[in-house]
């Protein structure tokens, strides 16, 4: 028990106390317009279920294989 109490307060002794520190600003306001505004579709989106849907299209085999990893 000794060797316990002497750790701690070493402990205690080498790491201060953490300071609580509120935030500059309430940023659920933001998480709550970013849920509310609709999906945007960006090019490489677009572009990627372009070419998912031309591989179905060539290779109809492939959609057991598409859905396997979805």
């Amino acid at each position: 028990m000794l060797d316990e109490d002497r750790l701690s307060q070493l402990l205690r002794a080498a790491f201060p106390p953490a300071q609580v520190q509120n935030p500059r600003r309430d940023l659920w306001r933001l998480v709550e317009s970013r849920i509310e505004e609709p999906a945007r579709w960006s090019w490489v989106d677009l572009g990627l279920a372009a070419v998912a849907t031309m591989v179905l299209l060539i290779f109809p085999g492939s959609f057991l294989l598409l859905a396997y990893h979805l």
